[in-house]
């Protein structure tokens, strides 16, 4: 494991980012920190990303249900990479400094629509990721 970093978070408290010992996907190999209060975890075969508690509590509840139900009883706080990670992307995008256009966003909710369309309960869902592409059009 590598990169333990220290970060000011945004609420003005020091958090000290540690590898996590266990995680929804097993005992990570690496943990970087992509941007504040946001890891990216990676273990033998799979991973997703870790947010802080600021990160989270700024997304809509259907985000953290979403993320939840992925994260095998470990939390809203992990986004495992193949379902809920794109989720991250769409609300921290910017922040992450990832290469962002409104045609990605629009893949990654289109992506998320298409899994969750057998899944009427989720609407909440999908209606966020719109609102996102929409404002990253603005």
């Amino acid at each position: 494991m590598h990169n333990t970093n220290t970060i000011e978070d945004l609420d003005g408290f020091r958090m000290r980012a540690k590898p996590a010992p266990r995680t929804p996907w097993g005992t990570p190999d690496s943990v970087d920190l992509v941007t504040e209060g946001i890891w990216h975890i990676s273990c033998p075969g799979h991973g997703g990303l870790f947010l802080s508690p600021l990160r989270i509590k700024v997304l809509p509840q259907c985000v953290r249900d979403y993320a939840a139900y992925w994260a095998k009883g470990f939390g809203p706080q992990w986004f495992e990479e193949d379902c809920a990670a794109g989720l991250v992307l769409l609300a921290f995008g910017a922040d992450m400094r990832a290469n962002w256009t409104r045609e990605a966003a629009a893949q990654i909710a289109d992506g998320i629509a298409a899994m969750l369309e057998r899944k009427p309960h989720l609407a909440r869902l999908v209606t966020w990721c719109r609102r996102c592409v929409e404002e990253t059009a603005e």
